[in-house]
């Protein structure tokens, strides 16, 4: 009868031992922050002029540096100076090819992304975001504002009797 009694008892830690093995499970977390809401200010960026008519130089075969002011508003009071707001200026897009306007010729590409572009005299890309750029200006409304000169600089261009369009795309961002 002593041997029963063992054999159950065996039974009882064989069983208790199965239960006790680790079962990890990974508990996804996540977190959605609304940056729109962590301050009620907006911001706007305005070109002057928004369009540019670039002249071809024959002479040197590229077109002549044609800048544009960025006026970067924001409905940010005076009042708000201790918090020091900056701004970030990215370029989202900056495309620009020429045709050829021979007729049999017409979908032929001569020559692709022939601007670059600087601001503030310094390179501006995909690559090269402008970040951190002071709002140090007031407005006529007493809101802070940041003002930038967008060159385009034209490459070098080997081909004759051409149409050439371009567009630039920007993004400016309140940087917290």
């Amino acid at each position: 009868m002593n041997y029963r009694v063992f054999v159950l008892i065996g039974i009882l830690l064989v069983s208790f031992n199965a239960k006790s093995i680790k079962i990890t499970e990974q508990l996804p977390l996540s977190t959605y922050i609304n940056k729109a809401e962590l301050y009620p200010y907006k911001l706007t960026l305005t070109p002057k002029p928004a369009k540019l008519l670039l002249e071809f130089n024959d002479d040197t075969s590229r077109f002549e540096d044609a800048s544009s002011q960025l006026i970067i508003n924001t409905d940010i009071p005076e009042s708000e100076s201790e918090l020091g707001f900056q701004y970030n200026l990215r370029v989202v897009e900056n495309q620009s090819l020429c045709r050829s306007l021979i007729q049999s010729t017409l979908d032929d590409v001569v020559a692709e992304d022939v601007m670059e572009l600087e601001l503030d005299g310094r390179k501006f890309d995909e690559s090269n975001p402008s970040i951190d750029n002071p709002l140090d200006k007031l407005d006529e409304k007493n809101n802070w504002m940041g003002e930038n000169r967008l060159t385009l600089k034209s490459r070098y261009i080997d081909g004759k009797i051409m149409e050439c369009k371009g567009s630039v795309y920007l993004e400016a961002e309140l940087a917290l």
